[in-house]
């Protein structure tokens, strides 16, 4: 019994220590990171989850979604009413937060 919990530690240490959450923009005292396994790319769309974080504390969590456009990235978030997107601007969290996802998917 013991050689079997020893092999399932062994086994389960490994992907808990590869999680990560990046950071990616602070913003009136607000630090945003994105959960790094959460990221899911295909071709044409992205999705995401980001946290909030101020003092040490979890404020929220964002799920993002931006999809590829006739060549223009737009998004959606998990705050947002549901019924439209907007263009990512590359400068802005959105654009960070797409360009970091792109770079390091696959």
């Amino acid at each position: 019994m013991k050689k079997f919990l020893i092999a399932l530690i062994l086994f389960i240490i490994p992907s808990i220590t590869h999680a990560q959450d990046v950071w990616i923009y602070s913003h009136d005292e607000i630090d945003s990171y994105i959960i790094e396994e959460s990221i899911v790319a295909e071709s044409d769309s992205v999705t995401v989850t980001t946290k909030d974080v101020q003092d040490g504390r979890l404020l929220r969590t964002i799920h993002w979604k931006f999809e590829n456009v006739f060549d223009q990235w737009r998004y959606e978030t998990s705050e947002m009413d549901g019924f439209h997107t907007t263009v990512v601007i590359e400068d802005g969290l959105s654009g960070k937060i797409l360009r970091f996802c792109l770079d390091h998917s696959n």
